[in-house]
């Protein structure tokens, strides 16, 4: 058994070449950046030198209700780790709306994100427990409550596996690993708490009339 990582359609890979291959010099902000957006065809999607994974997200109050029950595939995300130190870790995501069936290039990426990916994704590998069950490769992003995950999805029971990938703030520490239950239950109290400050802070309804201008008073 081991962690599969999934192959993206043929669409997200067009979408991801035709992005980089378009992309101004001055927006792949690195040298490994504008190599690969000149080269992009010679490094497809599945080659050694990339890693490709599923993003999902979910909004709170469907994480509050059903846990990640609800989640959604909002694009794919392409890594090429750097393969010398001239280089840098370097990453590509394409939306993806299951709609429509559409596949959008979004942005190249250079954060420390990247390279914190690939180092959960090695460390991933070499945990007993996924090496006992089969995983399928996701990345959970939660932006309203800072949460960015590796997602290890259990394709044949409910034996998911979290690691919050470095940076990460608290509760979460990059250093362990959770269970399913462990991470929805701290995913739920920071989603109500999130959802409570976001309901002090909005303001009262106000009605029509509350706009109308009123009639000033004749002076004496």
């Amino acid at each position: 058994m081991a962690i599969k990582i999934n192959q993206p359609p043929n669409k997200s890979q067009e979408a991801l070449i035709k992005g980089l291959n378009s992309l101004p010099p001055g927006l792949a902000r690195s040298n490994r950046g504008r190599s690969f957006a000149e080269t992009a065809n010679q490094e497809k999607p599945g080659s050694p030198h990339s890693v490709q994974h599923p993003v999902y997200t979910v909004g709170l109050q469907d994480l509050v209700d059903s846990g990640l029950n609800s989640a959604k595939q909002i694009s794919w995300r392409y890594l090429f780790p750097k393969r010398n130190e001239q280089e840098d870790d370097m990453a590509a995501e394409v939306a993806y709306d299951e709609n429509e069936d559409s596949h959008n290039f979004l942005n190249t990426e250079e954060s420390d994100f990247v390279g914190g990916t690939m180092a959960t994704l090695n460390k991933a590998r070499r945990l007993d427990r996924s090496k006992k069950y089969n995983y399928e490769l996701r990345v959970l992003k939660i932006p309203a409550i800072y949460v960015y995950v590796l997602w290890l999805k259990d394709e044949e029971g409910n034996e998911d596996l979290f690691l919050p990938i470095e940076p990460t703030i608290e509760p979460l520490s990059a250093k362990e690993e959770y269970s399913n239950d462990e991470f929805i239950e701290i995913l739920e109290k920071a989603a109500l708490v999130q959802l409570e400050a976001q309901q002090a802070i909005q303001l009262p309804e106000t009605t029509e009339e509350a706009y109308r201008p009123r009639r000033r008073g004749n002076r004496n």
